[in-house]
């Protein structure tokens, strides 16, 4: 099966590895002046043994006005799935930007993959 190209039809892919229960970022979208965007995220992360693992799909509205920072307008109820209650998965704003964050297991390294697809408006 040959594997298609997502930036090609306006997805986002982004990769990142944790070693600890620290949060990292796995993926941000840098919002323009005066537009409002929703967003959809799909997260998954596993340990090389396969012990762990986490998956998540998360919508958020987020929009900004002017030259102001991100402000996530409505961040809804996630799907969520989980083998261990301390990972977890969350969209924050830092300036003009929209991050997925993921949180791993204390002592335990997880691989992640976020992919993110996004419609906007100004």
């Amino acid at each position: 099966m040959a594997t298609q190209d997502l930036t090609a039809i306006g997805w986002q892919e982004f990769k990142v590895s944790t070693a600890n229960a620290t949060s990292t970022v796995c993926g941000s979208l840098m919002l323009k002046d005066d537009t409002c965007c929703v967003v959809e995220a799909f997260v998954i992360g596993r340990d090389q043994a396969g012990v762990e693992r986490v998956a998540s799909i998360r919508r958020a509205l987020v929009y900004r006005q002017g030259a102001g920072g991100a402000v996530i307008e409505d961040n809804g109820s996630p799907f969520l799935s989980r083998t261990d209650l301390g990972m977890n998965i969350q969209f924050t704003v830092q300036g003009n930007d929209l991050r997925v964050e993921v949180v791993g297991k204390v002592g335990t390294n997880i691989n992640w993959k976020t992919i993110i697809k996004s419609a906007e408006v100004s």
